[in-house]
């Protein structure tokens, strides 16, 4: 048994295998990963075999902290998709509510691409599910393409003059 780690054990987790999908209280320790770098540079086989780890080129052996430390919640990242989110959802009701929500939709399909963004294949409400690249490309243009569905003025029944000071306003907030 080296570092812990006997035979009968996972290659993977250091935890028995008689108690995965088990939530208890008791905490196992980490890899050593320190040492299984050091012995993947020093081409220490025997090492990497008995502890079940492969001698491969992981970008894990180059990295300055512990892998199980690498995967933790973004918080700021999902704050900015709750808030996209119920954005998002301010910003159809509003088009709606103001009768320019399927101009947003046609000027959502006719962006163009340009470096960074990718067009649309689809408009705005025909999304069903958006994917990461997609909400990056929503998060490129989502002011300019709401603000030409409010100032859009060819092709539409005029805007109540109440809904222009509206419309202001919610371009400043968006």
């Amino acid at each position: 048994m080296i570092y812990g780690i006997s035979s009968n054990r996972c290659p993977i987790c250091i935890a028995p295998p008689d108690q995965f999908g088990e939530l208890l209280n008791a905490s196992y320790a980490t890899r050593p990963h320190p040492t299984h770098a050091a012995a993947f540079h020093h081409s220490d086989i025997h090492i990497l075999n008995s502890h079940g780890v492969k001698n491969i080129n992981n970008v894990l052996w180059h990295i300055p902290i512990e892998p199980h430390e690498i995967v933790r919640p973004d918080i700021l990242h999902v704050l900015l998709l709750s808030m996209l989110v119920h954005l998002m959802k301010w910003v159809q009701e509003f088009l709606d509510h103001v009768g320019r929500l399927t101009i947003f939709d046609h000027t959502w399909s006719r962006l163009s691409p340009f470096p960074g963004f990718s067009r649309p294949n689809k408009a705005y409400r025909s999304v069903s599910q958006w994917q990461g690249k997609e909400i990056r490309n929503l998060c490129h243009v989502l002011l300019a393409a709401f603000a030409a569905a409010l100032s859009q003025t060819s092709d539409t029944s005029a805007m109540a003059s109440q809904h222009k000071v509206l419309c202001h306003n919610a371009i400043l907030c968006v």
